[in-house]
């Protein structure tokens, strides 16, 4: 089945007998086929209409004009319609295809992305759906025309045909012989991103697996798209967005576009694991994703290896001067993700529990991103973005200087990769900590949150997150495994590709840890670019079901179909003061299930719920009352 934008025919003329052409694309392509339905394409002051666009990443682009009637014909080179009405918008269909065909090239010369086109083979086609091949066969076509370019009803009735017909129309020669359809990852991404679907814009297509979610996900990137344009003309700024409203997708495109224009760009990942995901993902020779410890390396300001590796900021701030000084430093955009966790002091191994120390104003770090954002500002030709999300930032007073002092401050409120019920309960966790520390009634603030998250009727309600309750370490892994065979079976049917299980402890600390449940956890495969350890155990047919193992800050700005959360105990929720921003991060990353595996007896529930100065009435328990609070469904084991 084809992939379709939208997922279903947009408004027509019910005479062109559109929406039958749209579900014979959507019910007899494969999905390697992406078809758009009424596409506008403004060339200039010139404004192209087109009835459908078909792409496929190896064959290329066919501009495809559908005309409906059974009694279409031809007289003195003119089609014309079964009353008489000529076809002549555009002087006839085929050059109206053609046009439109032509337009679309020129805009995306026009958008700068003229590489694209030398990659890219572009085509034209008619298709008169009612019109049999022995009408069609018996015409004298006009010069513009021509039977190779045109469908009949033969396609609309058999499948084989169809595929067959689109094939040799791929396969067309053009007027320039050598351009074949050879585009990179990153020239698709562009093609869809900022060329075919703005109102489907950023969204992963290739990654997509069930189409009504992805359109309901698709819609709410308008906000984004809004903001990517604005940014065009906006050097410096900073950009705002709760876990799942698509920074890093977003600044992911902004890097794309600035090196699709042969501009490099250095783009700064937090941590590792993210910036891994990235490079394997959308590799481009102009954009360089980094750490700030591997741009230490690259200037060759670090020593040690594993715990021994130590980078030397105060020499890299030298450095980066120095560079520029000279006239050697090679990067014209940088943008920054995650940008309030750069200059935080380095979490130490071995901590209880995944937190991050307070933000140094002060630090190194804090030196060498404030001497990058200075570099950018003296380039008038270059822009300097930072990507963060204020809520996890433990005091206001932690905003970093770059992030604090912007002039060009955006926002990003709508979530484009949680459904409502898993946003719902990311906010929740934040909530949590919202009241642990209330001294007055914050009723009011928490209503506002839950109001916001209840606007956004464009995101997927979804099965509720879901969370189990268990007595002792057994019977967390006995959970742990019943989870991982639900999630085998959801993989089978080709509803979830991905899992990851999420510790909201410290390194080293978690369950997973202990003899003899370690045994179960072995060394990752090279091809896995997150995770150091992955749980491995045997389904009921025999193969192996495994999921990798990470901490939720190491998995901060990746994410999973399914995230399993573990370590969620007494000592976790009292004793630890960053609880709620670890769970809410934790939580953001899934994308279609959340599975919350908590350690809890009756009295630790209640104790819960008094820190968090939540009542509950008799009659509800205080597991109930807490899966309530949590947005989550109780499993009962």
């Amino acid at each position: 089945m084809a992939i379709m934008y939208p997922p279903e025919p947009r408004p027509f003329d019910d005479r062109s007998h559109e929406d039958k052409v749209f579900e014979v694309l959507r019910d007899n392509l494969s999905k390697e086929y992406h078809v758009f339905h009424s596409l506008t394409i403004v060339d200039g002051r010139n404004t192209r209409e087109l009835d459908f666009l078909i792409f496929h990443p190896e064959k290329g682009i066919i501009c495809l004009e559908a005309k409906g009637g059974p009694n279409i014909s031809i007289k003195n080179g003119i089609f014309y319609y079964g009353n008489n009405k000529p076809i002549d918008n555009y002087g006839g269909p085929f050059n109206q295809a053609k046009s439109a065909m032509y337009a679309l090239m020129n805009y995306v010369t026009n958008k700068g992305y003229d590489n694209i086109n030398r990659n890219c083979k572009y085509q034209y086609a008619v298709w008169f759906m009612d019109m049999s091949p022995k009408v069609v066969d018996s015409w004298k076509m006009p010069t513009e025309a021509s039977r190779e370019r045109l469908l009949t009803n033969a396609e609309m009735q058999s499948e084989d045909a169809l595929i067959t017909k689109l094939e040799s129309i791929f396969a067309l020669p053009i007027k320039t012989p050598d351009i074949k359809t050879e585009l990179s990852e990153g020239q698709i991404d562009v093609l869809f991103e900022d060329i075919l679907a703005p109102s489907a814009n950023l969204v992963d297509i290739r990654d997509a697996w069930h189409s009504n979610t992805v359109y309901q996900f698709q819609r709410m990137q308008k906000e984004q798209l809004a903001l990517l344009n604005y940014l065009e003309e906006q050097r410096m700024a900073v950009i705002n967005g709760m876990a799942g409203t698509g920074k890093t997708v977003m600044a992911r495109v902004k890097a794309q576009r600035h090196a699709e224009k042969g501009e490099d760009v250095l783009f700064l990942c937090y941590n590792r694991p993210l910036r891994d995901d990235l490079n394997n993902r959308y590799a481009h020779e102009h954009v360089k994703y980094l750490t700030l410890d591997m741009l230490a390396h690259e200037y060759g300001c670090t020593s040690g290896n594993g715990a021994a590796f130590h980078a030397d900021y105060e020499k890299l701030a030298d450095k980066l001067m120095e560079a520029v000084q000279n006239g050697d430093f090679p990067y014209k955009h940088i943008i920054l993700d995650e940008g309030q966790d750069f200059g935080r002091r380095n979490m130490m191994v071995g901590q209880e529990f995944d937190v991050a120390d307070e933000y140094d104003e002060e630090s190194p770090e804090s030196l060498v991103v404030s001497i990058l954002h200075d570099i950018i500002e003296c380039n008038e030709d270059g822009s300097f973005y930072v990507f963060y999300d204020k809520n996890q930032m433990i005091q206001a007073n932690e905003m970093p200087s770059y992030i604090r002092d912007a002039e060009c401050k955006l926002t990003l409120y709508r979530n484009c990769r949680n459904t409502l019920s898993i946003a719902k309960t990311s906010m929740r966790m934040l909530q949590m900590g919202i009241r642990a520390q209330a001294t007055e009634d914050v009723q009011p603030l928490l209503s506002r949150m839950d109001r916001k998250l209840k606007m956004k009727d464009n995101v997927s309600e979804s099965e509720a997150p879901e969370i189990y309750i268990c007595r002792d370490e057994d019977e967390v892994i006995s959970t742990l495994e019943k989870v991982l065979d639900e999630y085998y079976a959801d993989n089978l049917k080709g509803r979830l590709n991905s899992a990851e299980i999420l510790t909201v402890r410290g390194k080293g600390k978690s369950i997973l840890d202990k003899a003899p449940y370690k045994e179960k956890c072995v060394s990752k495969p090279k091809n896995l670019v997150y995770g150091e350890h992955q749980y491995k155990k045997r389904g009921e047919d025999g193969k192996w079901i495994t999921a990798p193992i990470s901490t939720c800050r190491r998995f901060k700005g990746l994410e999973a179909d399914e995230i399993i959360l573990i370590d969620l105990d007494r000592k976790f929720f009292l004793e630890n003061p960053q609880a709620s921003n670890i769970a809410y991060v934790g939580a953001s990353r899934a994308k279609y299930k959340l599975v919350m595996i908590t350690m809890l007896d009756n009295k630790d529930c209640q104790d819960i719920l008094n820190h968090i100065h939540v009542t509950r009435a008799s009659r509800v328990s205080p597991y109930e009352k807490l899966s309530q609070q949590l947005n989550v469904e109780r499993k009962l084991l």
